[in-house]
């Protein structure tokens, strides 16, 4: 998974499991882009779903960035929700041949490689959407608290429902959804 900022990138693991050092860094130098106010461009959800439906948030950086509010790295957070649909993807071949019980391929160098003829292609059109911005001090008032409470959790589940009131339904995924 990487996560953007100003015209850069750094990448973070799937899973700190065994880890803890790892997680520890990457938790402060969050913290750190919070406090410089950089902007932070994340996809909580970890990747593309093989539907088309919004998957689970992961909730890893929105709690690291909740933290260092918390811990006083800077005033506020602005979520911008966002929406990324495409008409046709690279994998709609792979993922059809799934959808009828066929396994995962695992991706190689070589198929990587291949995948270059690909892009010869046409996929047609990427639609991008936003959701009005919103504060994790406004989120915070509408999703409350308390104790025993996942605030990230709630978070992101009010995120992700923004995210879905944008979603544009592209001709493809009404067609493929019919089908």
């Amino acid at each position: 998974m990487f996560y953007f900022f100003q015209n850069g990138a750094f990448f973070v693991r799937r899973s700190f499991r065994g880890l803890p050092l790892y997680s520890v860094i990457i938790k402060q130098y969050i913290k750190t882009l919070v406090n410089e106010g950089y902007p932070i461009e994340f996809f909580f959800e970890g990747g593309r779903s093989r539907t088309g439906k919004i998957m689970k948030p992961q909730v890893g950086a929105m709690s690291y960035m909740i933290d260092a509010i918390d811990e006083g790295y800077n005033k506020d957070l602005v979520f911008v929700p966002m929406s990324i649909s495409y008409d046709r993807i690279l994998e709609e071949n792979s993922y059809s041949k799934e959808l009828k019980g066929k396994e995962k391929t695992a991706e190689t160098t070589g198929a990587f490689l291949q995948s270059r003829k690909l892009l010869k292609r046409k996929y047609g059109k990427v639609y991008v959407s936003f959701s009005d911005p919103v504060t994790l001090s406004e989120l915070r008032r509408k999703v409350g608290g308390g104790e025993g409470v996942d605030l990230s959790v709630k978070i992101a589940d009010q995120i992700s429902k923004r995210i879905s009131d944008v979603i544009i339904a592209t001709p493809f995924s009404i067609v493929t959804s019919a089908m």
